[in-house]
């Protein structure tokens, strides 16, 4: 599929508009916010360390 040219858009808006529109991107300050998911977790962070701790005692001893 041929994507074609998106064409952008301007548009003159006041300083208000703008800062509420800004501002609708801020989270409520009781919003709990995910730093890290997947591998990059507390979680996963330590069990890859005690595999790899596991994996490399296991190629030493044998």
């Amino acid at each position: 599929m041929i994507r074609q040219a998106e064409k952008k858009k301007r548009e003159t808006i006041s300083v208000e508009e703008f800062i509420s529109r800004l501002i609708r991107h801020i989270p409520d300050e009781q919003f709990k916010t995910i730093r890290h998911y997947g591998m990059y977790s507390r979680r996963c962070k330590g069990l890859s360390k005690k595999s790899y701790v596991n994996g490399n005692r296991k190629r030493n001893a044998g």
